[in-house]
């Protein structure tokens, strides 16, 4: 069923990563059109998590909370802190698609909805880890997972 790969650690391929050293990974400043930018992406109609804030609601008030985001965002960069609100996820059971049978346990999954500010400041830094990682090729030629 599963490729095999090898029986020791000894016996995988080695492969080495080429990357810029000259060129460390650092966080710049997040700018307000950065921010901005990436609250026109959020997708709508996606159900928030325990914040209770809907993407629709942050597109909206873009203008008015932009600049205090900013702040907030770069606060976090500055001091090292990511809120412990914000790694609370509501779990919540869906059924899947084409089953026939809902009284099965295995016709549901469970999925997490995460805080929307907690989403955007991710998307944001991972944004910027990848186009680093791209430009310095820290990522493997044939890797294609996470992109």
């Amino acid at each position: 069923m599963f490729a095999q790969a090898g029986s020791t650690l000894e016996d995988v391929e080695e492969t080495a990563i080429a990357t810029d050293q000259s060129r460390p990974f650092r966080f710049e400043k997040i700018t307000v059109d950065e921010i901005r930018t990436n609250i026109t992406q959020l997708p709508n109609k996606k159900s928030p998590g325990p914040d209770g804030i809907p993407n629709e609601l942050i597109k909206i008030a873009c203008d008015i909370i932009v600049n205090k985001l900013a702040y907030l965002f770069n606060n976090f960069l500055t001091i090292g802190h990511f809120p412990t609100s914000w790694k609370r996820a509501s779990t919540i059971i869906i059924q899947k698609s084409n089953k026939n049978d809902y009284s099965d346990p295995s016709a549901y999954r469970p999925i997490a909805l995460l805080n929307t500010l907690s989403k955007l400041f991710k998307r944001i830094l991972n944004n910027r880890i990848m186009y680093w990682a791209h430009k310095t090729g820290a990522i493997a030629e044939g890797h294609f997972g996470g992109r």
